[in-house]
Order: structure tokens, then C-alpha cells, then sequence
């Protein structure tokens, strides 16, 4: 480093109002002063423009410390994202941390920089700096250049795997799968997101289902409602009438002989159903307390469940239906796309985990979809909305995390984000290296502590999720509706003890007068009931043939009170 002092001086030769600026000093880059500068310390104060000094030696080789680590990464959103520097200060922005990049920028002289200044964040930076606090050490960031994660070419290895390998890097952290290949040659931490293959395609038009208008409620609600509970009170219903002493069935009421009008179990279930469905349509009402008591419970349930449907039923008439384009990697769109008209276009990133997984188990899908690889994942998105490709294999987590956040939510995994060849993220290290231990167990407690839970929360999860973008209603099951069918059960009970009542009075009431014969004393019970409610038992008496004044005036007495 050379630093060149400016400012006003006292007689001995020294600087009253020091302003230093630091300038880097790498050999040759001397002979072009001034170089690029770096800082300045004015009046008592450093003003650095860049907060990152990287730990190079003169000979641009990195100076040894036990507890400073150099670590390779890679840009992939969410997992590593990588801005310039804040253009007024140079330096990074809070949640970000230096990072640089190999540079080729070649200044008038035709010496070279040796790397970019830049700042990166995302969910394995955050990771990156919990490590760095709870392990204690610190660490110099850079990104690779010559590959991509990493991968063997030529007996070569690249990307960040190469440069943990190679010993270039102490430690390799972002998008990195565990896979047994590159453990044989580093070192992995446990994983610290669950990840695999997926495969993305566009969204197709979804259709509703013919059967949506039953959707609010599950099958078992149905079939309780219509076959058990619309059946079980309809019979009660009609046994209640049936055996009332007031009943239709008794022809006691107008003083008819037997074969009037009666209430059949038939006319019970169309009463009930004109209740459920709210219907002007003609029906004969029961007579009987009992029974009357069972239709009013009914009716209440019947609210309730209209109420209930009806709250759903938009929700579920306007939900769609979509149809995934494939099925997962054993498809026959996979295995055999020549088969298909026209043929079926999908491929991945080539040089990854992904790549590699196809090529192992899958070898005539992996010739086919060389010519369909794309450069990066941007290039896949739009290729796919494009209609450029029809479906696009790729890390799960990262395909996740792009569906979330796709405008429109255009593009979904398949399966609701359906993973296959389930492996995880890792961080390489050096074989044997004696940082592992220690790596492991801070990555484990920070995710028995929800720690991890909660970078996902951040950094991974998005407005367009494959279930959450269809439907924020669910049917209603027994469980919901277990009241208003308890209530049911209840009114059954209490009509029962109605019904027992009611038979225990003209028991009572039958040997008060004992000159009354069975048929004269339903007479005068139902005479009884049907003046007090008509108003006219004067009137009916004149008409009557069987004129019975004492036992009418006696339940005439007793229905008043």
C-alpha cells in the first residue's frame, strides 16, 4: 500500500492537518501512480471507500492467518446475489459484505487489476456471516470464474469445487449439492437445505371442475345429510305423526271416519326437502307436537348448512383445475420426445449436479436434451415463456424459489413443486479439514434453533406458490360440521321425550272420564287442541253429532293454561 500525505506544513517538516490518501501498490502498478485510490484518513479520520481490504501480500499471495478463511461462491438467486458497490460511497450497502471478482480491466500503463470490487447478499451470504460469528473467524469472499459449481472436464476440476480442490479456496459455500461424486475429492458439511431435481414448465389454462358445485363439502357430508340424516328424520317425522293422538292418521280433527287424508312417510321427505332447497311448493304439515318440534330443528339445520354451502360456493365455481404438462422424469415425454408431435423440447443448465444425475440414469433423455441446454436459469424462464422450450430441469430449490417470484405467476413446478433424486446443500471444504466439526455443529444448531426457517422465510419463499394461487378455501368435513348434526341427535331426543309426555297426559287424562270410551275421548282430546287454536269450538260443537260438553270444556281448560 502507498499513501501520499496532503495538507498544510509546521516548520519541522510534519503535516498540521494531515490528509493521507492509500493507494494499492502492486509491483509493477507503482510505475502508473497514481493507481486507483482505495481511502483517505483526513483530520483524525479514516474514510475507506472500499471496507474490505483483501489479505494479499506483495506477491499477490494471501497472507497466512489460522483464522481467516478465503471462500469461493457463486451468483444464483436467492442463494448468492451480487450488486455493485453504493456508487457515493463505494463501498456496500448494510446486509451485504464485500465480495470481488477476477477482473480483466487493464488500466493505460497495461497493468491489470486484479479483481472487481463488489457486494453480494442472499440467503448462503447470511449463512456465511451466523458461520463467521459463531465459529469466530473471518473470511475473504470472491466469486469464481472459470465454471460454474463445479464439475470434472478433462480430469480437470472447475468451478467451486476445483477451487476447494485445487486449494485455491478454504471453503466453497452457495447452490452447491452434495453429491457423491465431488465428496470423494472435498470435504461436505451437513446440509443446510433440502433440495433435488424439479421440473418447471408454463402454467396452462385451467379448466373447472364439472363437479366444483359439490366442492364445498367433503363426500362424507354429503352422505350424511342425504342418505343418513334427511332419511333418519324424516322416518322420526312420520312415526312421530304417525302415533300422535292429534295426528292426520287419527282422522280425529274434523270427526271423519277412518281413510281422510293421512301423513305419509313419502310426504315427510318432500317436506323436508322443500325446507332444505327453500321451496314454494305445496305441503301438508304435521299436526303433532312432536313432530312439529322435529321439522322446526330441521329447518335450523337446514340454515346452517345452506349458509355454510353457499359461503364456499364461489370460492370453489371459480377454482381451476391444472393439468401438468409431465408427470416427473420417468414420463414418456422424457424417455421418448421423438414419439411426440412435435417433439418435446427441455434441458438444463449444463456442468451442475443436474446435468450429471440425467446423464448417469437417463442417457438417451440426456443426448436428446443437449441441444436444448440453456446458459443459465434466466435464459430457461424465458425460453419457456416463450414457448422455446416446454419444460426446463433444474435444482428444485432454485426452481421453487423462481416460481414464487415469476410476474403473473406464469411458471410452476410440476407436482406442486415435486422433488426427485433428493439430496441437500453443503458447504466444501478441504478434505480432513478441522473446520468441519465445528461448521457442522453451528449449521445444525442453527437449525434446531429455526434459524435456517428463518432465512427461508426471507429469501426463498414468493407470492406465486403452485397450491396458494388456486384456492384459500377448504372443504368442510364432518369435523366442521359435527354441531349442527349433535343438534339433530339432541331435537330426536327431546321429541322423544315430547312424545312420551304427550301419551303419558291422555293417559292421565283418559281415566278422569270414565265413561268415555277410547274413540270418544280422541275425539274430545283433538276437539280439545283444535278449539283452542281455531278459535271456534263453538261453532264446530253445533255440527258435531258426538257432543261431549264435560271432557271438552275440561281440555279446553287445560290447553289455556
Amino acid at each position: 500500500m502507498l499513501c501520499r500525505g496532503e495538507g498544510p506544513g509546521s516548520a519541522r517538516g510534519t503535516l498540521r492537518h494531515s490528509c493521507v490518501t492509500c493507494l494499492p501498490w502492486h509491483g509493477a502498478l507503482a510505475a502508473s501512480f497514481p493507481g486507483p485510490s482505495v481511502g483517505r484518513w483526513d483530520h483524525g479520520v479514516l474514510h475507506m471507500k472500499y471496507p474490505v481490504w483483501p489479505r494479499y501480500s506483495a506477491s499477490l499471495q494471501p497472507v497466512v492467518d489460522s483464522r481467516h478463511l478465503t471462500v469461493a461462491t457463486l451468483e444464483e438467486r436467492p442463494f448468492v446475489i451480487v450488486e455493485s458497490p453504493d456508487p457515493s460511497t463505494g463501498g456496500c450497502v448494510p446486509n451485504t459484505v464485500p465480495c470481488r471478482r477476477q477482473s480483466n480491466h487493464t488500466f493505460s500503463s497495461g497493468d491489470t487489476a486484479p479483481y472487481t470490487k463488489l457486494c453480494c447478499k442472499g440467503f448462503c451470504i447470511d449463512i456465511l456471516k451466523k458461520l463467521a460469528k459463531v465459529v469466530k473467524f473471518s473470511y475473504d469472499l470472491y466469486l469464481v470464474t472459470n465454471g460454474k459449481h463445479g464439475k470434472r472436464v478433462r480430469g480437470v476440476w472447475n468451478g467451486m469445487i476445483g477451487e476447494v480442490y485445487y486449494q485455491r479456496a478454504d471453503m466453497a459455500i452457495g447452490s452447491l449439492t452434495i453429491n457423491e461424486e465431488r465428496s470423494e475429492i472435498v470435504d461436505f458439511s451437513v446440509p443446510f437445505v433440502e433440495t433435488g431435481i424439479s421440473v418447471m414448465v408454463a402454467r396452462s389454462n385451467g379448466t373447472v371442475s364439472p363437479s366444483a358445485f359439490l366442492e364445498p363439502y367433503s363426500p362424507s357430508v354429503w352422505v350424511m345429510m342425504f342418505v343418513m340424516c334427511l332419511t333418519v328424520v324424516a322416518i322420526t317425522v312420520f312415526m312421530f305423526e304417525y302415533f300422535s293422538p292429534v295426528s292426520y292418521n287419527q282422522n280425529l280433527t274434523s270427526g271423519k271416519k277412518s281413510g281422510g287424508p293421512s301423513f305419509t312417510i313419502g310426504k315427510s321427505v318432500w317436506l323436508l326437502w322443500a325446507l332444505v332447497f327453500n321451496n314454494s311448493v305445496p305441503i301438508e304439515n304435521p299436526r303433532g307436537t312432536t313432530s312439529k318440534i322435529m321439522v322446526l330443528v330441521w329447518a335450523f339445520f337446514a340454515v346452517i348448512f345452506l349458509a355454510s354451502y353457499t359461503a364456499n360456493l364461489a370460492a370453489f365455481m371459480i377454482q381451476e383445475q391444472y393439468i401438468d404438462t409431465v408427470s416427473g422424469l420417468s414420463d414418456k415425454k422424457f424417455q421418448r420426445p421423438q414419439d411426440q408431435y412435435p417433439p418435446f423440447r427441455f434441458g438444463t443448465v449444463p456442468n451442475g449436479s443436474t446435468e450429471r444425475n440425467i446423464r448417469s440414469n437417463y442417457r438417451e433423455m440426456h443426448t436428446h436434451m443437449v441441444k436444448f441446454n440453456q446458459r443459465s436459469v434466466e435464459d430457461a424462464l424465458t425460453s419457456l415463456k416463450m414457448g422455446k422450450l416446454d419444460a426446463f430441469i433444474y435444482d428444485a430449490a432454485v426452481l421453487n424459489y423462481m416460481a414464487g417470484k415469476d410476474e403473473g405467476c406464469k411458471l410452476v413446478t410440476i407436482g406442486s413443486g415435486k422433488v426427485f433424486a433428493t439430496t441437500g446443500y453443503g458447504i466444501a471444504m478441504q478434505k480432513d479439514s478441522h473446520w468441519k466439526r465445528a461448521i457442522d455443529l453451528a449449521l445444525l444448531q442453527f437449525l434446531g434453533d429455526g434459524e435456517t426457517q428463518k432465512l427461508e422465510t426471507v429469501w426463498l419463499s414468493g407470492i406465486c406458490q403452485n397450491e396458494k394461487n388456486e384456492v384459500m378455501s377448504s372443504k368442510l368435513d364432518i369435523d366442521n360440521m359435527a354441531g349442527v348434526f349433535y343438534m339433530l341427535l339432541v331435537a330426536m331426543g327431546l321429541a322423544l321425550l315430547v312424545f312420551a309426555w304427550e301419551h303419558l297426559v291422555y293417559w292421565k287424562l283418559r281415566h278422569s272420564v270414565p265413561n268415555t270410551s277410547r274413540l270418544d275421548f280422541l275425539l274430545a282430546f283433538s276437539r280439545g287442541i283444535y278449539s283452542y287454536y281455531a278459535k271456534a269450538h263453538a261453532e264446530s260443537t253445533q255440527h258435531c253429532a258426538w257432543h261431549m260438553p264435560g271432557t271438552e270444556k275440561l281440555l279446553l281448560l287445560l290447553f289455556s293454561n
